[in-house]
Protein backbone atom coordinates (compact mmCIF):
# COMPACT_ATOMS: atom_id res chain seq x y z
CA UNK A 1 0.00 0.00 0.00
CA UNK A 2 1.43 3.61 -1.08
CA UNK A 3 0.55 6.47 0.31
CA UNK A 4 1.82 10.07 -1.53
CA UNK A 5 1.70 13.69 -2.20
CA UNK A 6 3.26 13.70 -5.31
CA UNK A 7 0.32 13.65 -7.59
CA UNK A 8 -2.52 14.95 -6.00
CA UNK A 9 -1.44 18.72 -4.46
CA UNK A 10 -1.84 22.33 -5.85
CA UNK A 11 1.04 25.20 -5.95
CA UNK A 12 -0.16 28.51 -4.91
CA UNK A 13 2.50 31.79 -4.64
CA UNK A 14 5.62 29.36 -5.02
CA UNK A 15 4.22 27.29 -2.00
CA UNK A 16 3.46 23.40 -2.76
CA UNK A 17 0.15 22.02 -0.67
CA UNK A 18 -0.53 18.76 -0.21
CA UNK A 19 -3.83 16.65 -0.71
CA UNK A 20 -2.53 14.89 2.68
CA UNK A 21 -3.63 15.97 5.70
CA UNK A 22 -1.77 15.89 9.37
CA UNK A 23 -4.45 15.21 11.85
CA UNK A 24 -2.00 16.89 14.29
CA UNK A 25 -2.47 20.25 12.56
CA UNK A 26 -4.97 19.82 9.80
CA UNK A 27 -3.19 21.00 7.84
CA UNK A 28 -1.24 19.76 4.77
CA UNK A 29 1.80 18.07 5.24
CA UNK A 30 5.05 20.55 4.76
CA UNK A 31 7.31 18.21 4.83
CA UNK A 32 9.66 16.90 1.64
CA UNK A 33 8.46 12.99 2.02
CA UNK A 34 6.83 12.03 -1.05
CA UNK A 35 5.86 8.75 -0.92
CA UNK A 36 5.63 5.76 1.64
CA UNK A 37 5.00 2.09 0.85
CA UNK A 38 4.31 -0.25 3.80
CA UNK A 39 4.14 -3.85 2.93
CA UNK A 40 1.05 -6.21 4.11
CA UNK A 41 2.47 -9.23 5.73
CA UNK A 42 1.38 -11.79 8.53
CA UNK A 43 3.79 -10.76 11.08
CA UNK A 44 3.75 -6.89 10.75
CA UNK A 45 -0.23 -6.25 10.08
CA UNK A 46 -1.79 -9.85 9.92
CA UNK A 47 -2.25 -9.53 6.07
CA UNK A 48 -5.26 -6.68 6.49
CA UNK A 49 -4.79 -3.98 3.15
CA UNK A 50 -6.96 -1.58 5.44
CA UNK A 51 -4.15 -1.58 8.33
CA UNK A 52 -1.26 -1.16 6.08
CA UNK A 53 -3.21 1.99 4.14
CA UNK A 54 -3.74 3.43 7.24
CA UNK A 55 -0.21 2.93 8.10
CA UNK A 56 0.97 4.09 5.01
CA UNK A 57 -1.05 7.29 5.34
CA UNK A 58 0.18 7.97 9.11
CA UNK A 59 3.66 7.57 7.83
CA UNK A 60 3.29 9.94 5.13
CA UNK A 61 1.93 12.43 7.87
CA UNK A 62 5.15 12.04 10.35
CA UNK A 63 7.98 12.35 7.24
CA UNK A 64 10.92 10.48 7.19
CA UNK A 65 12.35 11.56 10.29
CA UNK A 66 9.97 10.84 12.75
CA UNK A 67 8.25 8.25 10.49
CA UNK A 68 11.33 5.74 10.01
CA UNK A 69 11.58 5.18 14.09
CA UNK A 70 7.41 4.85 14.13
CA UNK A 71 7.93 2.49 11.71
CA UNK A 72 11.00 0.18 13.23
CA UNK A 73 9.39 0.40 16.56
CA UNK A 74 6.01 -1.38 15.22
CA UNK A 75 7.32 -3.80 13.22
CA UNK A 76 6.71 -2.14 9.69
CA UNK A 77 8.21 -3.25 6.54
CA UNK A 78 7.97 0.72 4.95
CA UNK A 79 9.78 2.35 2.04
CA UNK A 80 10.05 6.14 2.70
CA UNK A 81 11.03 8.31 -0.56
CA UNK A 82 11.89 12.25 -0.27
CA UNK A 83 12.98 15.02 -2.57
CA UNK A 84 16.31 16.71 -1.63
CA UNK A 85 16.96 19.29 -4.40
CA UNK A 86 14.70 17.82 -7.02
CA UNK A 87 16.45 14.32 -6.44
CA UNK A 88 14.76 11.36 -5.36
CA UNK A 89 16.24 9.81 -2.01
CA UNK A 90 14.76 6.42 -0.76
CA UNK A 91 15.29 5.48 3.00
CA UNK A 92 14.16 1.96 4.06
CA UNK A 93 12.92 0.78 7.84
CA UNK A 94 15.06 -2.42 8.88
CA UNK A 95 12.15 -4.45 8.27
CA UNK A 96 12.21 -3.83 4.81
CA UNK A 97 15.31 -4.29 4.02
CA UNK A 98 15.06 -8.13 5.22
CA UNK A 99 12.36 -9.00 2.93
CA UNK A 100 13.63 -11.50 0.19
CA UNK A 101 13.61 -10.16 -2.95
CA UNK A 102 12.43 -11.77 -6.35
CA UNK A 103 14.29 -13.68 -8.01
CA UNK A 104 14.27 -14.40 -11.67
CA UNK A 105 16.97 -17.19 -13.15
Amino acid sequence: MTSGTYRHYFDEQGKRYSHVLDARTGKPVTHNTVSVTVTVTVTVINDNPTLADAWSTALLCLGRESGMPAADDNGIAALFITTHNNQFEEAATYRWQSLKTIEIH
